[in-house]
């Protein structure tokens, strides 16, 4: 008996062709999804924290230690979560809370000379689980504020 190449072996050909690269083509998809969520996420928080840094290193600072005042750090920590020194509206970054964002003092001899503010504890929820972000991102701007101690 003679098998005739006919379309039903044509068909589970392409079956079987279709299986395998999906089966290839679905987790490379996947992959790719994923890290363009948490890249996107991470350049969100990246501006963020670059434009919180960059403003704190121009206002005045009126703490003797390198612990800063509440207002100080609250304006820091506003313009990180919302893009502007008060509390307003949503944060810029979906999840992002006060308690995310670290605000520190660089000392030198008693004078500020550093600022640098960080993301600590935020948790990025990507497609295939999450991950904690901890100091980072991070960015630091030489002081250039009014240093008036009370």
């Amino acid at each position: 008996m003679r098998l005739r190449a006919g379309k039903g072996i044509r068909q589970g050909t392409a079956l079987v062709e279709f299986a395998l690269g999906f089966a290839i083509l679905v987790p490379l998809l996947a992959g790719a999804l994923q890290y363009s969520i948490g890249f996107v996420q991470v350049q969100q928080l990246q501006s963020a924290v670059r434009t919180g840094a960059q403003y704190g290193s121009q206002l005045s600072y009126q703490s003797a230690t390198d612990t800063p005042t509440d207002a100080f750090r609250r304006n820091v920590e506003n313009m990180v979560l919302y893009g502007r020194p008060v509390e307003t509206g949503q944060p810029l970054v979906g999840g992002l809370r006060r308690e995310h964002v670290a605000v520190a003092i660089g000392m030198e001899s008693g004078v500020p000379r550093k600022l640098t503010v960080s993301i600590n504890g935020f948790e990025m929820a990507l497609p295939t689980g999450r991950r904690v972000l901890e100091g980072s991102p991070s960015s630091s701007f030489p002081y250039r504020g009014h240093f008036d101690p009370r």
